[in-house]
């Protein structure tokens, strides 16, 4: 049951993303319109005022100074992705999908950074090495 309910707000979340990008991508484009030559043109969804690449620090400064603003645990951005992969592994969803969605080559990789057992987890192999060797 855990899992249907993950799967809908994961589902929630990605709807409200998509929603949010539609909308941000309008009011860019817009922008773009308005400052017409001075844009400067790199396909980016996050960037400067004209157009440019936002240097990574920066980018992380003004996410972090946003998730404080709207009172979140301070994470980096490379945290969110964490979060993502570990929560959607958690959560039962297929490690090929995750590790493709994060732009891995191989699954390994995927479930080596991004599985992690937890207790109720290990007790249930141990109970079942034990039934099987004590039968």
């Amino acid at each position: 049951m855990r899992h249907a309910w993950v799967v809908t707000c994961l589902a929630v979340i990605l709807v409200a993303v998509a929603e949010t990008l539609q909308r941000h991508r309008l009011r860019q484009l817009e922008h773009r319109v308005a400052v017409g030559k001075l844009w400067d043109d790199h396909g980016l969804v996050v960037c400067t005022e004209d157009g440019r690449p936002i240097h990574p620090e920066t980018f992380t400064r003004l996410f972090r100074s946003e998730a404080r603003r709207l009172g979140l645990e301070p994470i980096g951005v490379h945290g969110l992705r964490h979060s993502m992969a570990t929560s959607a592994l958690a959560a039962g969803e297929d490690v090929k999908v995750v590790s493709q969605i994060l732009g891995h080559s191989s699954t390994t990789t995927t479930r080596d950074r991004y599985q992690h057992p937890d207790d109720g987890q290990r007790r249930e192999v141990a109970s079942h090495i034990a039934e099987g060797v004590l039968g």
